[in-house]
C-alpha cells in the first residue's frame, strides 16, 4: 500500500527533514534535478524550455530546473508571476543561482509558450487553498492552451493538494515530479486526470521522517490487490469461491443488479446471486446465465437468501424506498 498524505502533514515531514540536517536549500536542488532527469528522459528532442514561476518553493524548484536545462545547453527563460527579487529563502537563492550563470527571465506573458517544446509548472504548490484568480489564472489557461507537453512540479497548479478538487482551474500536465511524501491530491478528484504521469522522490529524506506522521489515506496498488487474490487449489470447484448475493433493482433499475452481478462472477466469486423485482429476471438472466436470479417482492422472502450468502452486496438500483 503506498501511503498518502496532506499537504499539512508534508510541510511537517520537510521541516523533519530540515532539522535533521538537509538544508531546505539542497531539497530544492534536488527535487528540481529529478524533475529535470525525467524530463530529459521522456522529451530527450526538447530544445526550448519554458518554466513559469510562482512565488514560493515551488517557483524555487523551478528556477534549479531552469539552471539545469541552461547548462545541458537548452534555450531557457523563466517566466515569472512574481519578480525574483521578492522571493525569499531557499527560493531566492535558487532563483540568484540562475540569473548569475545568466539565465533568462521576464515577466509572464501567454505570447511566450509560442514555439517551446516543453513548459515547466511551477507556479502554484501544494498550500492552494482559494479558487486561482487574476494573473495566475490567466496564466494557467495560456499553459493549458498551449500544445507544448508540461511537467508540473510537486502538483499541477490549480490542484487542491489533499482533496484534488480543481480549484477554479487548474494546469493539465503530462508529467507531475512529486517529493518527500505523496499527497493525497494527485490521486483523488480531478487530481490523477491533471498529474499525467506522477513520479515520487523522497529526496532522501526517508531515514528521517519514517513514522513521524500517520498517513491520511493508503493507494492500493496492483501488488496489494494480488496479495488478496491468492492462487486456487486446481481442484476446487464453484462452491468452495464463496457465494455473492446481489440485492437491489427496484422497478425501472434492472441494469445495475445485473452489472454488479456480472462483476461479481468476473472478480471470482464462484456462486452469484440476485435478489430482485420478479419483472427484471429475465433481463438478469438473458446476459448472465451463470447467475441465479430471484423474484422478490416481500423482504421476508429475502431470508433463505441471506442464509445461503457468503457476502451480501445491497444498494445496486434499489433507489430510496
Amino acid at each position: 500500500m503506498r501511503e498518502l498524505y496532506t499537504p499539512d502533514q508534508v510541510a511537517r515531514l520537510d521541516q523533519a527533514a530540515i532539522r535533521a540536517g538537509i538544508a531546505g536549500e539542497v531539497l530544492m536542488d534536488r527535487a528540481g534535478r529529478r524533475l529535470w532527469q525525467e524530463m530529459r528522459q521522456r522529451w530527450p528532442g526538447a530544445g526550448r524550455l519554458a518554466v513559469v514561476c510562482g512565488g514560493g518553493n515551488n517557483g524555487g524548484d523551478g528556477y534549479v530546473v531552469a539552471r539545469l536545462a541552461g547548462r545541458a545547453g537548452l534555450a531557457v527563460e523563466v517566466l515569472y508571476l512574481v519578480p525574483p527579487e521578492r522571493l525569499s529563502g531557499d527560493a531566492a537563492r535558487h532563483a540568484q543561482r540562475y540569473l548569475d550563470g545568466g539565465g533568462i527571465c521576464r515577466p509572464f506573458e501567454p505570447e511566450a509558450l509560442d514555439g517551446v517544446d516543453v513548459i515547466v509548472d511551477a507556479l502554484l504548490g501544494t498550500g492552494l487553498d482559494r479558487p486561482v484568480s487574476g494573473a495566475f489564472a490567466e496564466a494557467v489557461t495560456a499553459v493549458n492552451a498551449t500544445p507544448a507537453p508540461v511537467a508540473s512540479v510537486d502538483i499541477p497548479s490549480g490542484i487542491h493538494g489533499r482533496t484534488g478538487a480543481e480549484m477554479g482551474v487548474a494546469v493539465r500536465a503530462q508529467l507531475t515530479a512529486t517529493f518527500v511524501a505523496r499527497k493525497s491530491g494527485l490521486f483523488t478528484g480531478r487530481g490523477p486526470a491533471c498529474a499525467g504521469a506522477v513520479v515520487f522522490d523522497d529526496l532522501g529524506t526517508a531515514t528521517w521522517t519514517a513514522g513521524a506522521e500517520l498517513p491520511h489515506a493508503w493507494q492500493a496498488t496492483p501488488a496489494d490487490v494480488g496479495a488478496l487474490l491468492p492462487p486456487r487449489p486446481r481442484d476446487a470447484h464453484k462452491g468452495q469461491q464463496g457465494h455473492v448475493l446481489v440485492v437491489g433493482g427496484d422497478r425501472g433499475m434492472a441494469g445495475a443488479v445485473r452489472l454488479a452481478a456480472e462483476a461479481a462472477g468476473r472478480s471470482g466469486a464462484g456462486l452469484v446471486s440476485v435478489a430482485t423485482r420478479p419483472e427484471h429476471v429475465p433481463a438478469v438472466v438473458g446476459p448472465c446465465p451463470a447467475v441465479m436470479a430471484y423474484g422478490i417482492d416481500r423482504a421476508e422472502e429475502l431470508a433463505p437468501l441471506l442464509s445461503r450468502a457468503s457476502v451480501v452486496a445491497l444498494g445496486p438500483g434499489l433507489g430510496q424506498g
